[in-house]
């Protein structure tokens, strides 16, 4: 399979070396960045030279692939994404699927329009943790979920586009934390209430700090908080999740997941050292083999990200 990749960032050169170049069934891998410094670093990793190497998009869409990965920062997806439909190319598009909502929505008309999918590389929800999680609760171990509270408290300096963001945690952590709920409690939002925040002590432009209170169908509560400025790592990147429900209550922190109910407690240490992104990529293609949509097709994660955006908009109405 030959791939086209977009972007090689500090998290699309990740994408490039370290799950890329390994995959089994990809054969030959197209590189497009226009900064040429990155593309001479990508040829370092190239060890079985099955890249080529572009600085124009352009030019790279003259090669005939069979999916294109764009790492490219979210605001730029818009207008990659148009120009690779115009080749009918069935993209994976690293979330969010933009910072506009306004631009979501035209990526995902756009992409009914010609009818070639748009996969988003929401990761999280793929990682053995959540697919834990995910099974114990549809044994029901503790039975009809009530409420679902999430935290999460880093302290993390991000040095590229992140930084300038005006919501850096909302758009690019905590919805991953948004699409593991909805996909964790199988129901989708009907009301949001925020308090989106900078600290003082802040090092970002944009709003560091979230405090969410959802309502999901099925009278469903989530609470989340999060911090990129915490004063220390609290947390994983995966957050700390408590989930109740109607039997007992599931404990999801760093490896570990907890379920006490009414028969006892019981604890599962899990593997935390695999990449969700290879399954990602793996369920992508799989869905284009089978000629049907992935599981976090666009049509799945704008829902996801209509709960970023009444967010925004909620705490912007507030003042």
């Amino acid at each position: 399979m030959k791939i086209l990749q977009i972007g090689l960032g500090e998290f699309g050169m990740s994408w490039f070396k370290d799950i890329l170049l390994h995959h089994q069934v990809i054969t030959e891998i197209i590189v497009v960045d226009h900064n040429k410094k990155k593309l001479e670093e990508a040829k370092q990793y190239d060890h079985k030279q099955m890249c080529n190497y572009y600085q124009s998009l352009d030019h790279a869409l003259k090669e005939q692939v069979d999916l294109v990965l764009n790492v490219t920062p979210p605001h730029e997806h818009k207008d990659t994404v148009d120009k690779i439909l115009e080749h009918n190319i069935p993209i994976l598009l690293e979330k969010p699927i933009s910072t506009c909502y306004k631009d979501a929505i035209a990526i995902l008309k756009r992409s009914e329009d010609k009818n070639i999918p748009v996969m988003i590389a929401e990761n999280y929800r793929y990682q053995k943790k959540a697919r834990k999680v995910k099974k114990l609760l549809t044994n029901g171990v503790i039975g009809k979920i009530s409420s679902v509270n999430i935290d999460f408290y880093r302290n993390h300096h991000m040095e590229n586009y992140h930084k300038d963001l005006q919501e850096p945690l909302l758009l690019d952590v905590a919805i991953h934390h948004l699409d593991v709920a909805r996909y964790l409690v199988e129901q989708e939002i009907k009301t949001v209430y925020s308090r989106l925040f900078n600290p003082s002590w802040s090092w970002y432009k944009g709003n560091a700090s979230v405090h969410l209170d959802l309502l999901f169908n099925n009278d469903i509560v989530v609470n989340y908080r999060g911090s990129l400025v915490s004063h220390k790592n609290d947390t994983d990147w995966d957050g700390s999740w408590r989930i109740e429900g109607e039997r007992g209550v599931l404990y999801m922190k760093d490896s570990m997941i907890t379920v006490i109910n009414d028969e006892g407690e019981l604890t599962y240490k899990i593997n935390t050292n695999e990449d969700g992104r290879i399954s990602v990529l793996n369920e992508f293609i799989q869905s284009l083999r089978e000629k049907r949509n992935g599981e976090t097709d666009i049509h799945d994660n704008i829902k996801t990200f209509d709960i970023v955006q009444k967010a925004i908009e909620q705490n912007i109405n507030k003042h």
